[in-house]
């Protein structure tokens, strides 16, 4: 598999590398789960913190944003992401590995009231989810599900 990047650095632009893990969480009618969060959709995942790895930054997030206790099983892909924040105007260097992940519990209560987990037929979140490389990385997944990836 040959990492992709999307989008270009800007000439003159400082980005701040930010290394990231998504989990692929998919049931059996084929739908991805989502986090949905101020009007868009995404992956579960963000921003590996500290020392933690991959695996345990989906965990996390899993945890916060959808109340999800998940296990993180085989690597995807890797994907970049040159981006300006809407909300900082920072620019990010985003590096984000995506993992097969499957759920082992509904928890309680996510501590991220603002997020909601939504179940998307994986085409619709397809065209839906807010970053390229989330799209993307939900298209190699179906890819390798049918084994032609």
């Amino acid at each position: 598999m040959t990492n992709q990047t999307f989008g270009s650095p800007i000439d003159g632009v400082d980005y701040i590398e930010r290394h990231c893990a998504y989990g692929v969480i998919l049931n059996d009618e084929n739908q991805v789960a989502l986090a949905y969060c101020n009007g868009e959709y995404f992956l579960p995942g963000g921003g590996i913190e500290g020392e933690e790895s991959p695996q345990e930054c989906i965990k996390r997030e899993c945890i916060e944003e959808l109340a999800l206790e998940v296990q993180t099983n085989d690597f995807i892909n890797t994907a970049e992401l040159y981006i300006q924040s809407v909300k900082t105007g920072k620019f990010y260097h985003n590096i984000g590995q995506f993992y097969f992940t499957s759920i082992i519990k509904q928890l309680d209560q996510s501590s991220e009231e603002d997020h909601i987990l939504v179940w998307m037929d994986v085409e619709d979140a397809i065209s839906k989810l807010q970053l390229e490389s989330q799209s993307w990385a939900v298209s190699e997944t179906l890819k390798i599900k049918k084994g032609i990836a």
